[in-house]
């Protein structure tokens, strides 16, 4: 399944000085997709998927034991994959 490219990720990196999303205090070593990036969701919302706008820098231990952020309403991630698209 298709993921944040290299380059995406290591600008989010510096645009948040390496700095978890959840907890600030600890560093960021990997990308969250805030909305799920399954079959079923790329399908209704590509663009917004791979966009800067569903990419959470996170700590690995943070990913893995804190309670993440609730992802946008599905009628918002419709609005915002016309948006993206009408972009394109």
């Amino acid at each position: 399944m298709k993921t944040f490219d290299k380059q995406l990720r290591e600008d989010m990196f510096e645009a948040v000085g390496y700095r978890c999303s959840i907890s600030p205090t600890l560093q960021a070593d990997q990308c969250h997709h805030i909305k799920p990036n399954t079959k079923i969701n790329n399908k209704r919302w590509p663009l917004y998927l791979q966009s800067p706008m569903n990419l959470m820098p996170i700590n690995h231990d943070i990913h893995m034991s804190e309670p993440l952020p609730t992802p946008p309403s599905d009628r918002v991630l419709d609005i915002y994959e016309k948006w993206l698209q009408e972009l394109k």
